[in-house]
């Protein structure tokens, strides 16, 4: 091979490596929601680090994104995620909000999955009309269960509304949540609530007129 064969070569070999890196950068972009190549690097390295069980070193990583790219929705949204398994709930909740408060046409998925993150979290603190009202707003936002988040919500919405003492309505949300994914809901869940002897005469589901901790 001539001399010049092998510079063309290593041109194009350069070209090729410059073109898939840039493709990268703009998928890692486009995957968290993002303008900023800082910002999703971070996301990543935090969301790794939080899988992998080593939240201090992950609620570093997520703060160098918020700190890249303070618009981001996923950043606030893994920071209410790693807050919470560093202890501090208040946090959490409170990161859930801000990420919802950043909601656009083209975050819905995640603030669906933030919206019923927080209503899950203040089910288990036995806020339960704080997490109704949350929990509502997650099967809204995922209209058709698109990103899978509105078959979950009716989920911890049936178990919030159970553990409320309303089973009439915790069976009928299962059974809509059920036909709409029902591994996610089986049917033993619906004939659990619906043949609890509870006294219950009229069931609601769906809780949105407004957030009960604004009251």
């Amino acid at each position: 091979m001539s001399n010049r064969n092998r510079r063309f070569g290593w041109i194009v070999g350069l070209v090729i490596a410059f073109v898939f890196s840039a493709a990268s950068a703009a998928d890692l972009r486009e995957q968290y929601g993002t303008r900023s190549l800082d910002a999703a690097a971070h996301i990543e390295a935090a969301i790794n680090l939080s899988r992998d069980k080593k939240p201090a070193d992950a609620d570093k990583e997520i703060d160098l994104a918020i700190q890249a790219d303070p618009t981001c929705a996923m950043s606030r949204y893994w920071k209410g995620i790693i807050t919470g398994q560093l202890g501090d709930i208040d946090q959490s909740m409170e990161h859930y909000k801000k990420c919802i408060s950043l909601r656009n046409d083209d975050n819905r998925k995640i603030i669906a999955s933030a919206e019923g993150n927080l209503g899950k979290t203040l089910g288990r603190l036995k806020r339960y009309d704080e997490a109704g009202y949350w929990l509502s707003r997650a099967i809204v936002e995922d209209e058709g269960n698109v990103s899978k988040e509105q078959a979950k919500a009716y989920h911890d919405l049936a178990v919030t509304l159970h553990f409320e003492g309303h089973d009439l309505s915790a069976g009928l949300t299962a059974k809509i949540g059920h036909d709409i994914d029902p591994v996610e809901i089986p049917s033993k869940m619906i004939d659990e609530y619906l043949n609890s002897p509870g006294a219950e005469e009229v069931a609601r589901v769906l809780t949105l007129e407004n957030d009960p901790a604004a009251a």
